[in-house]
């Protein structure tokens, strides 16, 4: 929990300028701010709920290379059920991320897809990744690429039964 925090409060300094801006926005001293930043105090309940309410609200920034951001939260539980696909896959607007424009930046969502095959009935574990750019909408590139994935599968497949969201992740590829 307080990894979560830390990492949002990174955010949301870099979003209000300073951990002081931070802290007068919330009604608190800028150097309780620094310490929950350093780990050294944890915040109140209220006060996590006030963090995490600014932090969806902020802009987000994709820090270094090797960066991977867990954005599973955003999305349904269930993709694919009853011959039908759940959409919009995302239930909360996703947050926009900045990275540089040079950035070899994908999205990846992990699945699991039940199949009924000729062998029978199947569980197959699907990974998809999807280059994104700054302007990209992650959902909308989530989306397209999930539909993509459904309609080869109509041809590869029996038939496809379900579909369970595993992860959906930012990553910021290590150039080579």
């Amino acid at each position: 929990m307080v990894d979560l925090i830390q990492s949002r409060l990174r955010d949301l300094q870099d979003s209000y300028g300073s951990y002081a801006s931070l802290a007068r926005s919330m009604g608190v001293n800028r150097s309780t701010v620094a310490r929950w930043a350093s780990g050294s105090r944890k915040p109140s309940k209220r006060d996590r709920r006030r963090i995490n309410a600014r932090w969806r609200r902020s802009s987000k920034r994709l820090r270094n290379e090797g960066a991977v951001v867990n954005i599973s939260s955003y999305f349904k539980r269930i993709w694919y059920d009853n011959g039908q696909i759940k959409a919009p896959l995302n239930y909360r607007n996703v947050p926009n991320w900045s990275f540089p424009n040079s950035a070899p930046v994908v999205v990846t969502w992990k699945v699991k897809a039940e199949i009924v095959d000729v062998g029978g009935f199947e569980t197959l574990d699907v990974v998809r990744n999807v280059a994104i750019s700054p302007t990209d909408s992650i959902a909308q590139a989530v989306q397209e690429s999930f539909e993509e994935f459904v309609e080869k599968s109509k041809t590869s497949f029996r038939d496809l039964l379900k579909v369970v969201r595993d992860q959906v992740l930012i990553r910021w590829l290590k150039s080579p």
